[in-house]
């Protein structure tokens, strides 16, 4: 197996791997927008500018429900 290889991720993996602890879509987007910076990879950063995109449209309901998709505890 290659272990360059990329494995594929999807919206809701960049979603929740940069969601903030209160799970706040505002917050998230705030995260991501000052993590941009420091992505190397020219695809990823692709990915994670079109997350970005998403979550500026999403409404806050949508987002919370990708986050209890993955897990999150119930408040």
């Amino acid at each position: 197996m290659n272990s360059n290889a990329l494995l594929p991720i999807s919206e809701q993996d960049i979603i929740y791997m940069y969601a903030e602890p209160d799970y706040s879509r505002a917050n998230t987007i705030l995260r991501i927008q000052q993590n941009l910076s420091v992505i190397q990879d020219p695809y990823i950063l692709a990915d994670v500018k079109n997350v970005l995109q998403t979550l500026n449209v999403m409404t806050d309901a949508d987002f919370q429900e990708i986050i209890y998709q993955y897990g999150a505890p119930e408040e």
